[in-house]
């Protein structure tokens, strides 16, 4: 009788109606006993309509899984890659005439040049927090302070070529071979 009031009081206070949403099942423990929760199931035409459930029946409803779409490749939790966006820090690469590089070399020969781009908002630290609060505060001045991580190369290729004068030419760590946020 009291389940039955309380479901009454429910019906008054909304007015049986529930404008704006779209609700299926919601539990309402509170106007409930333990062995007969009461449960939201539908609303029709803006008018509640609820029904009874044992616990048991609502526990086995949490066990269920959706199913499983057939067309993509079952990967673990832990295998699974976490997607990058097209703006993280990543390595592209651009073929470039040697002469181009503003390194000094007389040389037609094409080379692969790679290079870092990208933001690295992800890799911030509690440091790099703090210090842009402090620069936007003015407690420190921002001249010369970076207030965050850079993309930058942390491994380098070493580039070979012929210069105009026949001559093979090596230059040191001129192209990334890898990029990752660093600072």
């Amino acid at each position: 009788h009291t389940e039955q009031t309380r479901v009454t009081d429910l019906a008054r206070l909304s007015n049986g109606r529930l404008s704006g949403w779209c609700v299926s099942a919601i539990i309402l423990p509170h106007l409930t006993s333990c062995l007969a929760p009461i449960i939201i199931t539908t609303v029709t035409r803006g008018r509640l309509e609820w029904s009874l459930m044992h616990e048991e029946d609502i526990q086995q409803s949490r066990w269920r899984r959706s199913p499983r779409d057939p067309n993509s490749p079952r990967t673990s939790r832990r295998n699974r890659k976490k997607t990058k966006s097209s703006r993280d820090c990543h390595l592209e690469r651009k073929e470039m005439r040697v002469r181009d590089l503003g390194l000094g070399y007389d040389s037609d020969e094409i080379v692969l040049f790679k290079y870092c781009v990208g933001t690295c908002h992800s890799a911030r630290k509690n440091y790099d927090l703090a210090l842009k609060a402090l620069m936007d505060s003015g407690s420190i001045s921002d001249k010369r302070v970076s207030n965050h991580p850079c993309c930058r190369p942390t491994r380098y290729e070493t580039v070979s070529f012929m210069d105009t004068q026949t001559t093979w030419q090596t230059i040191r760590w001129l192209s990334a071979a890898n990029c990752s946020c660093v600072g």
